[in-house]
């Protein structure tokens, strides 16, 4: 069930029903994500449960950051989390967070700390959202703000 939208949410809806892919769609995402939350960058992952595919990768970005060339495997150390039963947010901060675990994605800038929002659709995992924060660390209710955006 969606909550009740704000404006953002309203709009971002009515930009997505006017593209026609799933690559659009997530730009459109992490575009209102990066303008809602200050100083972060985005990237929204699709999830693939398939033995012989990459389960994670990035379908758009947005923000100070441009995609590296590859996918991730489902062993991403911080995004494993995800892949239980019940996905929650997780949130990482600096000192929880190795470079290796977003050397999928160019940032020129130091991260602060890392959020992953699981994608659901009928309670299985479909993707991710990934906010890079450039300063400070999110609590949950920090990210409150965007939490219409995310069930668009």
């Amino acid at each position: 069930m969606i909550s009740p939208l704000n404006d953002a949410a309203v709009e971002v809806g009515a930009l997505l029903l006017a593209v026609p892919d799933a690559a659009s769609r997530a730009s459109i995402v992490a575009s209102a994500i990066v303008a809602q939350l200050s100083n972060c960058a985005c990237a929204i992952h699709r999830f693939v449960d398939a033995d012989d595919e990459t389960a994670w990768t990035v379908i758009a970005v947005a923000g100070d950051v441009s995609l590296e060339p590859k996918s991730l495997g489902s062993g991403n150390r911080l995004m494993a989390p995800l892949l239980l039963e019940s996905p929650e947010v997780l949130i990482y901060g600096g000192a929880d967070i190795l470079r290796e675990d977003y050397s999928h994605l160019q940032i020129a800038r130091s991260i602060a700390s890392i959020a992953y929002i699981p994608l659901l659709n009928q309670g299985h995992l479909v993707g991710a959202i990934e906010i890079l924060f450039f300063s400070g660390t999110p609590r949950a209710q920090d990210l409150e703000s965007i939490a219409a955006i995310t069930q668009l």
